[in-house]
C-alpha cells in the first residue's frame, strides 16, 4: 500500500524531525535551502530529530517525578495516571517545539 507522504518522512527523521523539517520550509526557507542543497538536510534534521527525542524523554521523565506519578499510582488509579501522562505528555510536546524553534532563531542570529 501506499504510505502518505507524512508517515513517509516520519519514518525517515522521526517525529520531531518532521515538525522540525516544515519549522525550515515554513520559517526558514533560506536555511532549509542551503542544507539541502550542501546535501547536510538529512543529516541536520537527524540530529535535531534525536536532541528532541532526548528532551522530550528527559522532560516527561522531569515532570512525572514533579507530579509524583508512580507504579502505584498507575495500579490503583489507571484512569487518573492515564489522564495526567496525557497533561504531561502535552506539556512535554510544548517544550520540546519551543526549545526546538528557539534554538533554531537563535542560531540564525549567529
Amino acid at each position: 500500500m501506499f504510505e502518505s507522504k507524512e508517515k513517509v518522512l516520519e519514518m525517515i527523521y522521526g517525529r520531531w524531525g518532521v515538525l522540525y523539517r516544515k519549522h525550515l520550509i515554513q520559517a526558514d526557507k533560506e536555511r532549509y535551502y542551503a542544507l539541502l542543497s550542501a546535501q547536510e538536510l538529512h543529516d541536520y534534521i537527524t540530529k535535531v530529530d534525536l536532541q528532541a527525542e532526548h528532551l522530550y524523554e528527559d522532560t516527561v521523565r522531569a515532570l512525572m517525578k514533579k507530579k509524583r506519578m508512580t507504579q502505584e499510582l498507575k495500579e490503583s488509579d489507571p484512569e487518573r495516571w492515564k489522564s495526567q501522562m496525557s497533561i504531561i505528555e502535552k506539556q512535554a510536546e510544548k517544550s520540546v517545539c519551543q526549545a526546538v524553534i528557539m534554538v533554531d532563531k537563535s542560531a540564525q542570529k549567529s
